[in-house]
């Protein structure tokens, strides 16, 4: 095996913390003699029977059959038996009509008295220093799925250690048209209501309207698989497989709490005839605390930040370590036809209906609870829709543009404690001579109706722009161009900060000044400079060149 070209752990750790599009790791897992790190993949099914010992685990029971909606989770029914039962079992019953899953089981709960077990994995050849403490293990046979889905947190790597498992994966960009919804409700989990086991026409003929590229990978015993923030996943087990993974927490995941916080609250306030949720109560103060945390945490971790450098893409690790780096194969449409045509007619002939009801209950009064239960839960998705969601974060004053961070770092201040700016704030910085009487504003909706007060004798206005966040442009530009109409400002000299360069994913000064139509601006003399409010990047420049704008248009010779 060619060692020679092996990516280093601090190389891996940075590239998954930035590349976008998912990868396939392989040979990760190996030595230079092929031999594994891990015990786990060391041992066959049957030394990990004797392993596992008398320990009952909880399977969800499925069919191996169409249905016209999902197997959704919660309304599977559970069966406990030792995994040399369930080996057994699936091993006897060539055709078996059912299938069953160990899913989503964290180790430690589990196996913490087997120490043998936990510590047969770790993850230090990603340079991360976690083992089968913070993993999560998963055990299918035949058909055992996950329904697609998007995580709200993080993201995550998954090791195949048995069997051959199967990825469909959409980007993130797909949310609209896979149809999200909250019903039934998973805490951090958005499910699409497309059933990708066996798809009903209707099913096809919507998922073949995506118009983002899928991607599909069938995981194969040492396999790592990384999944970026965001990415839908459909994933089903060709035959017996036992697989573990681990999340990874990224920068905004103290903004997706706030997120799934209010969602939750949602849910549990109108959604209790459609879901099992938590008491209301709990879901107040659980948001409570994460709007508390995005207020105190840091913008960034300074720790971790980055030097200068070009961000990983994915296939730029490819191309460089072609042996341990794989692309996932790209789906055409013709393709994904193909998959969803075979994925719908592999169940012709065994068909069932899981919402039968074979009981004497009134059929009007079935009828009217299934039209109560089908109401509500339209009302739930419609208000917890990403968009409707992100709306409602931004009113409880998360705008974190990094207006405040830009400010102090120009003014030599601390930057590793910053709030959410709740009003305003006033500095006077000296910079060349110049005294300059700067007003920090707060951004969110809430406050912006109250920006007129702050225009009178402006010279120079700084608009401060999160790069990373491409969703929030057409909402910046809408208020930008309001501003510049505004009669106090103007010819006010207008100096645009694309902040947050230093995060992957950034787009560039030239890519927003197309996205905000800068060029169109005629009554303004304006500039735009790439920053970020962490490394000091570009922000004195900026603030020089207004300086000199302001300058020469004030102090002018007659």
């Amino acid at each position: 095996m060619d060692k020679l070209n092996s990516p280093s752990t601090k190389v891996i750790h940075q590239a998954i913390m930035e590349i976008k599009e998912p990868i396939v790791f392989q040979q990760m897992l190996q030595n230079e003699k092929g031999e594994y790190y891990w015990k786990l993949l060391e041992w066959n099914l049957s030394e990990l029977a004797e392993k596992f010992g008398d320990i009952k685990l909880p399977f969800r029971i499925g069919y191996n059959a169409g249905t016209m909606s999902p197997q959704w989770e919660v309304n599977c029914s559970i069966v406990s038996m030792t995994l040399l039962d369930f080996i057994q079992n699936m091993n006897s019953h060539e055709d078996n009509k059912e299938w069953y899953y160990f899913d989503y089981k964290y180790m430690q709960e589990w196996f913490k008295d087997k120490p043998e077990i936990i510590n047969s994995i770790n993850w230090e050849r990603f340079n991360i220093d976690k083992t089968g403490n913070d993993s999560t293990l998963w055990i299918g046979s035949k058909g055992a799925h996950t329904n697609c889905h998007q995580d709200s947190y993080g993201c995550n790597l998954v090791a195949q250690i048995h069997g051959r498992k199967q990825w469909l994966l959409f980007p993130p960009n797909s949310s609209n048209f896979l149809q999200p919804t909250r019903i039934p409700y998973e805490e951090s989990t958005i499910y699409s209501k497309y059933n990708f086991f066996c798809p009903t026409k209707e099913d096809e003929i919507n998922i073949l309207k995506i118009e983002d590229t899928a991607r599909l990978i069938t995981l194969e015993p040492g396999d790592v698989l990384f999944v970026p923030p965001g990415w839908w996943h459909y994933v089903e087990s060709l035959e017996l497989t036992v697989s573990v993974n681990i999340w990874l927490p990224i920068i905004t995941d103290n903004i997706s709490r706030v997120k799934e916080a209010i969602v939750k609250l949602i849910v549990a306030k109108i959604g209790k005839d459609v879901s099992n949720v938590p008491d209301e109560s709990d879901c107040i103060n659980l948001l409570n605390i994460a709007v508390e945390e995005c207020k105190t945490v840091a913008n960034v971790d300074l720790s971790a930040k980055r030097k200068k450098r070009i961000a990983w893409t994915a296939k730029d690790l490819a191309t460089k370590y072609p042996a341990y780096v794989k692309l996932l194969h790209e789906l055409s449409r013709t393709k994904l036809e193909e998959f969803v045509k075979m994925k719908r007619e592999r169940f012709s002939e065994n068909y069932i209906d899981l919402l039968k009801d074979n009981s004497e209950t009134d059929s009007d009064a079935k009828n009217t609870y299934s039209f109560v239960q089908h109401t509500t839960e339209n009302i739930v998705n419609a208000l917890c829709h990403p968009d409707v969601v992100n709306k409602v974060t931004e009113l409880l004053g998360l705008d974190n543009a990094g207006k405040t961070t830009v400010l102090k770092r120009i003014n030599g201040e601390p930057i590793d404690t910053i709030s959410p700016t709740l009003g305003f704030n006033i500095k006077t910085l000296e910079h060349r001579g110049y005294k300059l009487n700067v007003w920090d504003v707060g951004g969110q909706k809430s406050l912006r109706s109250y920006w007129r007060n702050y225009f009178e004798s402006t010279d120079g206005l700084i608009w401060v722009i999160d790069s990373a966040d491409r969703r929030r442009l057409e909402d910046c530009k809408i208020e930008l161009y309001k501003l510049l109409q505004e009669e106090r400002l103007e010819g006010a000299s207008l100096l645009i900060l694309a902040n947050k360069q230093d995060l992957p994913g950034a787009l560039s000064a030239s890519d927003i000044a197309e996205i905000l139509e800068l060029p169109s601006i005629k009554t303004h003399h304006w500039q735009i400079y790439k920053c970020s409010a962490v490394t000091g990047e570009n922000l004195v420049e900026g603030i020089n060149w207004i300086v000199d704008d302001i300058s020469a248009r004030i102090f002018y010779i007659d």
